[in-house]
């Protein structure tokens, strides 16, 4: 904040300008310096997500207490007014005494919106009550509610110095946004950059920030809260919420209200932070039917100038997650993923993670006791597995506790990470070997299910289409990963016996040319594959071309 007024005092003095004074004395003209306001006053520190007060009116006011706020309020307007044009520090340090001196006369007119302050109110007007404590039951009332008294204003006055210490009081911090009764009327103009962080202490006061206790869900919120019957909003934050899992009450909640009126998904790396970022913009007083949208690609260069695209609001209303894309040809691709019957691959098999690796030195090159298996140290790529030099790993002393079976079982691995094409990536594993957490087993599979078909629904050109195009964890320029949960909600599509058989012929004949040289040409068979997918999905052939076109 220092910096920030110390910036700002540059630019004042930057732009100090010399007029001809109003009534220029006799004998020639004497210029005088002129110089913009003193603007620091508006620059404010303090923990904006929570205030003791409310932004309700004052409650209750009797009517001489209604006029003696009116004169606070009238007088903080002209205290902040004449602070502005004040050149001398020492009256600019009066006049700041004075607004500290009105603001803490106009808190005593509002009642902390704390529920542990309002419990304490209810006690302490009980106890009032009790006036003669003769009788043992009173006694007995009396000093329980004394306890609970003093209990309630320990807790509050920790409160105080913890959670209540250096907030932002908006019902009274900025007169300008207050009407002559010191009702709260709010800004005309929110714009914010807010901290990017998880904080359930700070957010458990908004409603949109249920499953991801996210600040900047909860700067999305305080914005609709403190703005004006004609406020907008427009922020700079992460595009995480546009998909992903734990933002579906909040999108849902701006969706339905139609509260979004522009997004401008950014570049990559723009700000030079690992962060993929969005400028959105709402107007939580006028319904938005369609909202301008336009997505930069990874590497482009940021221009000003932008062409919009329109979507209807209400063709992200149709998905039962409110997931937002910005591309509207994308709509038909998800219609077609999710209306195909398919199970969740949850409903057909166990998903876990691998475990933490071992030592360096808890590994050696070959078997030395009963409780020896196997470590994977290679990789897993599309149809291939390479392993480095083999090695063995005392499994009883691995991590996490993951159960046995898991190493030992048939399998199909995964990797976390999405390749630098945009493709998931997986391999059917037979050996048994342990491996570390950045892959993912899919095993347990219900009998009606054959792995090879799996395998090549999930290695298929348009099921990555699908993830990368639909799901925010797939669209980082940093390392994108797919989550254990965006693995188990997984569709894949219900087929018989019959139906499954050429998808398991065309992988059957993969894995043999690949088992035999990982670097066997298997394009044509993965075509093959591609091409009954798109016809399981009812794909046309522009859609095709689409897909084989990302």
């Amino acid at each position: 904040v220092a910096i920030c007024r110390l910036r700002l005092w540059i630019e004042l003095l930057k732009n100090m300008y010399y007029v001809v004074p109003p009534s220029p004395p006799k004998g020639g003209e004497i210029l005088q310096l002129e110089t913009l306001p003193n603007l620091d006053i508006n620059i404010k520190w303090g923990n904006s997500l929570i205030s003791r007060f409310g932004l309700g009116n004052a409650q209750n006011l009797l009517p001489k207490d209604r006029v003696f706020v009116k004169k606070l309020i009238d007088d903080y307007k002209i205290q902040v007014i004449t602070y502005k044009s004040v050149k001398d520090w020492g009256a600019k340090n009066a006049i700041r005494q004075q607004i500290v001196r009105i603001k803490s006369e106009l808190e005593k007119f509002a009642t902390p919106n704390d529920k542990d302050f309002a419990e304490l109110r209810k006690k302490e007007a009980e106890l009032g009550q009790i006036t003669f404590a003769f009788d043992e039951k009173e006694r007995e009332k009396q000093l329980k509610l004394t306890g609970e008294v003093s209990i309630l204003r320990q807790k509050y006055a920790k409160k105080l110095e913890t959670l209540y210490k250096n907030t932002l009081e908006w019902r009274f911090d900025f007169p300008e946004v207050l009407d002559e009764e010191g009702n709260f009327v709010g800004f005309d103009v929110v714009v914010a950059n807010p901290p990017y962080m998880v904080s359930e202490q700070q957010v458990r006061n908004y409603e949109w920030t249920t499953l991801n206790h996210n600040t900047y869900v909860a700067f999305v919120e305080l914005s609709k809260r403190i703005g004006n019957q004609n406020a907008q909003a427009t922020f700079i934050i992460p595009s995480t919420w546009l998909s992903g899992n734990n933002y579906t009450f909040f999108r849902k909640n701006i969706i339905t209200n139609k509260n979004i009126k522009q997004l401008i998904q950014l570049p990559y790396n723009i700000f030079d932070v690992y962060v993929d970022t969005l400028i959105a913009q709402f107007d939580f007083n006028k319904k938005q039917e369609s909202v301008e949208v336009y997505k930069f690609n990874i590497h482009d260069k940021f221009i000003n100038k932008l062409k919009f695209n329109e979507i209807n609001t209400s063709d992200w209303e149709k998905d039962e997650n409110y997931t937002i894309f910005l591309d509207k040809k994308l709509f038909v691709f998800l219609a077609k993923y999710k209306n195909t019957f398919s199970y969740q691959l949850s409903e057909i098999a166990d998903i876990q993670r691998g475990t933490l690796p071992p030592q360096e030195s808890d590994l050696h090159s070959k078997k030395v006791s009963e409780n020896d298996i196997k470590w994977f140290n290679g990789q897993i790529y599309r149809y291939v597995k390479n392993q480095n030099q083999t090695c063995f790993v005392d499994y009883t002393i691995l991590k996490e506790n993951k159960p046995i079976t898991l190493f030992q079982t048939k399998k199909i691995l995964a990797r976390q990470l999405v390749s630098r094409q945009f493709r998931l990536q997986f391999q059917y594993i037979e050996e048994e070997f342990a491996f570390k957490k950045n892959l993912y087993a899919i095993y347990n599979l219900k009998p009606e299910i054959h792995y090879f078909y799996l395998l090549a629904i999930l290695n298929s050109r348009f099921f990555s289409f699908i993830q990368i195009n639909f799901n925010t964890s797939g669209q980082r320029n940093d390392f994108p990963a797919f989550s254990l949960k965006d693995f188990r909600e997984f569709l894949i599509p219900k087929l018989g016996e019959l139906e499954q058989k050429p998808f398991i012929l065309l992988v059957e004949e993969i894995l043999n040319l690949k088992n035999a040289d990982n670097e066997a040409n298997t394009k044509d068979l993965e075509a093959q594959i591609d091409a009954l997918v798109y016809k399981l999905y009812d794909l046309t052939e522009e859609e095709i071309a689409i897909i084989e076109g990302s």
